[in-house]
């Protein structure tokens, strides 16, 4: 037999369970890629930049 919850309680914990679900989610869009093309980039110019 489960335990009673209390209603209140059980409303918490899913939006506990939601916003923790939002924001572990892997990010969308293509936003990550544009990021990661910037990093690689800046790193090949500062390392040319180097020679």
């Amino acid at each position: 037999m489960e335990p009673r919850v209390d209603p209140l309680v059980a409303e918490l914990r899913d939006r506990l369970e939601r916003e923790l679900d939002r924001q572990l989610a892997p990010p969308y869009g293509c936003w990550p890629l544009l990021v990661g093309l910037v990093g690689v980039l800046l790193g090949l110019l500062l390392l040319l930049d180097q020679l």
